[in-house]
């Protein structure tokens, strides 16, 4: 095992690397990759980033492709989803924001001897990247994923 590696797809305010940090399985050789494009995180992971220093904020949408994509905004939170058919707590109003296929991603910065686990928030956009990973030859380089699934909301 070459390294330990944590991926955090819709990584929002950054509150779960608190949390990490202060779970059983942390160390500070860590290695930790944020997906997060909505704008309105970036100063809070920014502050969570003085704290957790091993993190990577990685400004794209976690996606199954490459290019430009609709983010409809979060009324609630500062979040928001790549989903068209998602309703739920959204502003109406949306953003382009640069979206990254994250099997191409994990191909080019994981190996199969890194340890990785995976959580993923994406708001809906679970249902097809998650299929993406399992199809795209990519779910070997996954040790432990943990996904919060969106379908009640849409």
């Amino acid at each position: 095992m070459s390294r330990k590696v944590y991926v955090s797809l819709g990584s929002n305010k950054g509150s779960e690397f608190l949390a990490l940090q202060k779970s059983k399985i942390y160390s500070e050789d860590f290695v930790i990759y944020a997906f997060e494009p909505e704008p309105k995180c970036f100063e809070h992971l920014e502050k969570v980033q003085e704290q957790v220093p091993n993190i990577t904020h990685i400004k794209k949408c976690a996606s199954t492709h490459n290019g430009v994509v609709s983010f409809n905004t979060g009324k609630f939170t500062a979040g928001g989803t790549m989903r068209e058919d998602k309703k739920a707590g959204l502003t109406g109003q949306t953003q382009l924001l640069e979206a990254i296929d994250i099997c191409e991603w994990l191909n080019n910065n994981i190996t199969e001897d890194d340890y990785v686990i995976m959580t993923m928030d994406i708001e809906g956009s679970e249902y097809e990247v998650l299929p993406h990973i399992l199809n795209d030859k990519c779910s070997n380089l996954i040790n432990k994923i943990y996904v919060e699934f969106h379908g009640k909301k849409m």
